[in-house]
């Protein structure tokens, strides 16, 4: 007998009998659900297939019908009996779903406090019933896998309870309770988008046009965001010298719940990096005083083939002590920076034949960096 008893039942999946009936036991033996307190032989399956997103457990899910299963086996023959065994696109792939699933991920995620959740986890009687739970290593391929996607440096804790920090969210059993306790369930099985639209101004000199046009063909105006309503604002031949009127003219309306500024590399080529800094800091420091409830952003300048009247190794030089400078100034007055490291100008691949604007490649790789800051924040 083991010492933990005739009636445990593990914290991990495991295959069933065969004959086994599966579902709900009105016997002694299975555990309780932490949601519905009705018994089953494999309470993680049933909280997978009734009372949490059907995305947080891609790989046993399909992604055509949206469901979860909580098992490979059971995943396999619902595609069997669906459809007729074609997996192309039902079955979990990470080039294919994978920006889809962080997307979904951190849409649910936001819906939280990440502060609050953790204090309200471990002081809810409630979540009790979460002692001795235990990561699978699918959880933590998958956490590891969005840390990494969104640029994450949270600590993995070695158990899900007590709660630690936000990734305690990817267990089934403590997010299932607190979907329960937070809101309807159905609510958000059915749709994630819940938090409030943030508006977004990105404003910028032809680096931002031309991201613009690229991004209605790749993704959308949005680049593909939930929650966001982006407004592209991109001056080809901008300099910093315009920014100031060119951001009191775009802020009329509205004014941004996060701002990019993407700005200054048309400037280099006749100007002191030193003086253009001193600049640059002014005018951030004016707009964070005047908007006080905005977050700016400072998306790093790019690297060039050509810069103008000056070689190449020059305007790289001035390049890199900006950005350097305005990323500590930037951390230092609680803004933010986008980083380019993908975009160097050694590679022709990226840039068109005037050395300056990108290619399609390039763009993409732009948007990419853009896309992933941004889903952080909304």
């Amino acid at each position: 007998m083991s010492e933990l008893g005739d009636h445990f039942v593990p914290d991990y999946e495991e295959e069933p009998l065969p004959n086994h009936v599966q579902g709900s036991t009105l016997g002694k033996k299975g555990k309780k659900c932490p949601v519905c307190n009705s018994k089953f032989t494999h309470v993680r399956r049933h909280v997978i297939q009734e009372h949490i997103p059907w995305f947080l457990y891609p790989k046993t899910s399909c992604w055509t019908c949206e469901l979860g299963f909580g098992q490979e086996r059971f995943l396999r023959l619902h595609i069997e009996k669906e459809h007729f065994d074609d997996s192309t696109y039902c079955r979990y792939d990470i080039n294919i779903h994978g920006h889809i699933w962080v997307e979904k991920i951190s849409t649910l995620i936001n819906r939280f406090n990440k502060v609050n959740v953790i204090s309200f986890i471990n002081s809810n009687e409630k979540f009790s019933a979460c002692l001795g739970t235990i990561w699978q290593e699918d959880d933590l391929v998958q956490i590891k896998y969005y840390l990494e996607t969104t640029h994450q440096h949270q600590s993995l804790p070695k158990s899900p309870y007590p709660a630690q920090n936000f990734t305690s969210l990817f267990h089934w059993k403590i997010l299932s309770i607190l979907l329960d306790i937070s809101s309807p369930p159905a609510e958000v099985l059915q749709n994630c988008e819940l938090t409030k639209e943030k508006d977004i101004l990105i404003i910028g000199s032809s680096i931002i046009h031309w991201a613009h046009q690229r991004s209605i063909d790749t993704y959308s105006t949005d680049l593909g965001l939930q929650n966001c309503n982006i407004k592209w604002h991109g001056i080809r031949g901008m300099r910093w010298s315009s920014l100031t009127e060119t951001l009191h003219s775009a802020t009329k309306d509205i004014i941004p719940n996060i701002i990019i500024i993407h700005l200054g590399s048309n400037n280099i080529s006749f100007s002191s990096p030193f003086s253009l800094i001193t600049k640059m800091k002014n005018d951030i420091s004016s707009y964070m005083e005047n908007f006080p409830d905005t977050i700016f952003i400072y998306s790093e300048l790019l690297s060039r083939r050509v810069w103008g009247k000056i070689a190449v190794w020059e305007g790289e030089n001035k390049k890199m002590i900006i950005n350097r400078e305005l990323g500590s100034f930037m951390e230092r007055r609680g803004g933010k920076v986008i980083f380019h490291h993908e975009i160097h100008w050694k590679n022709r691949t990226l840039f068109r034949r005037d050395g300056v604007h990108l290619t399609e490649i390039g763009n993409d790789i732009l948007l990419s960096d853009f896309k992933d800051a941004l889903r952080m924040l909304c």
